[in-house]
């Protein structure tokens, strides 16, 4: 599976799509009825999505690319590619927990792992 940068920012660009969407489900709901969703549920999944998903992801990628334009003798992409897609995924699993369930032991999980992989890229990026 090969990921370019381009691709990188259109997901980039989609998880701010998801955060406005949500932003605009949470101001919806509050005018009119929603059964299925809860609202504390939808603020907490937009507000850790939005953080996780948009902004971490963006910065990540930003860094990395920063690294990619130093030139630097080994494949920066490559080497961050796995830290990458574990942020993403937490940031979804976060996204679809915390939408069904609110705070639950899922929810947490994801959330704790995406500071984990956040402090492990950070240690990564200022070692190299």
């Amino acid at each position: 599976m090969l990921i370019t940068k381009q691709s990188w920012i259109r997901i980039s660009l989609f998880n701010l799509f998801i955060v406005a969407f949500l932003g605009v489900l949470m101001r919806y709901k509050i005018s009119f009825e929603f059964p299925l969703l809860h609202q504390k549920n939808i603020q907490h999944a937009h507000s850790h999505f939005a953080f996780a998903g948009w902004v971490t992801q963006t910065l990540f990628f930003l860094l990395v690319n920063y690294l990619d334009k130093r030139n630097l003798k080994i494949n920066v992409f490559k080497r961050y590619k796995k830290l990458l897609l574990l942020n993403l995924i937490c940031a979804y699993g976060m996204l679809i927990s915390f939408t069904t369930n609110g705070y639950d032991f899922i929810s947490i999980f994801f959330s704790t792992a995406s500071i984990f992989i956040s402090f492990f890229l950070q240690f990564i990026f200022i070692k190299i």
